[in-house]
């Protein structure tokens, strides 16, 4: 784990250490806040994730199409690392949009509320997945 990683685990730690947005039903300026450079932060790092691979993918992808041997049998290794990294980048592109529209929910005061029920989603799942949408009881049904 990165240092600043950790240093937002700790902040999210001091910040709900008490149950206090339980009884409130609702998150204060400052939570949201925290939550807001949270995403920007996972923001960031699923962009550089996201590069990341695609430039791997481009540098081991080179040749592929030209190269009468992608098809032959003994290379099925590679057609497994081809399909692996073309879900990895699907992956990270589906998870930069989700933690966009999440911050697009701060912007509209919609964040950290089941689309569902309206329940305040906990913030220890808000840590785990910023781009929660539901409760974990009702994304089980």
């Amino acid at each position: 784990m990165d240092q600043e990683f950790n240093t937002f685990k700790e902040r999210f730690h001091e910040i709900f250490s008490n149950s206090s947005w339980k009884k409130r039903g609702r998150y204060t300026n400052g939570e949201i806040s925290f939550f807001k450079e949270y995403l920007e932060y996972k923001i960031r790092v699923a962009k550089e994730n996201y590069s990341f691979s695609r430039e791997n993918f481009a540098e081991g992808n080179s040749t592929r199409g030209t190269d009468p041997s992608f098809k032959d049998f003994s290379n099925a290794s590679e057609s497994i690392w081809f399909g692996q990294n073309v879900h990895v980048i699907d992956s990270q592109s589906k998870l930069i949009k989700s933690l966009e529209k999440a911050l697009a929910r701060i912007e509209q005061g919609r964040y950290g509320f089941s689309l569902l029920s309206g329940k305040i989603i906990p913030p220890g799942r808000l840590f785990s997945a910023p781009h929660a949408t539901l409760n974990v009881e009702e994304k089980s049904n």
